[in-house]
């Protein structure tokens, strides 16, 4: 990864948190709600043998705080359920008022050219590696 003030790019351009937020908003327009990138499921363990919680949600489009350095995703719809030996327990629907939020390291956020788009991989600073 760069040290240097471009992080490797050869250009720097500067944008506010309203104009980055509504190049994701449109971004998540443009390619439909229900794109499998818009979807989450992931299990926590319940810290007993064989039990676990599965998150399954469909999220809206990402907010990023720049002062804050977080980055935030509501949750449009999904379910929250426990399993314990196999079996499902309790089902807790999620609606519009529940959100994701995550610390992002931007030192460590490497852009890239794909055909001509550039990508900004926002789960590398997302995740301590």
């Amino acid at each position: 990864m760069s040290t240097s003030g471009t992080n490797g790019w050869d250009a720097v351009f500067a944008m506010n948190t309203a104009q980055i937020n509504q190049i994701f908003f449109q971004q998540y327009l443009k390619e439909g709600p229900t794109r499998q990138a818009s979807t989450l499921r992931f299990v926590v363990d319940a810290g007993q043998p064989n039990q676990f919680y599965v998150l399954n949600s469909t999220l809206g489009p990402p907010e990023v705080n720049l002062k804050e350095s977080t980055l935030q995703m509501f949750i449009l719809s999904g379910s929250l359920f426990s399993v314990d030996a196999g079996q499902i327990g309790w089902v807790l629907p999620i609606g519009h008022d529940s959100l994701l939020r995550g610390s992002l390291h931007f030192d460590k956020i490497a852009g890239q050219d794909i055909a001509g788009n550039v990508v900004l991989n926002l789960a590398a600073a997302a995740f301590e590696t």
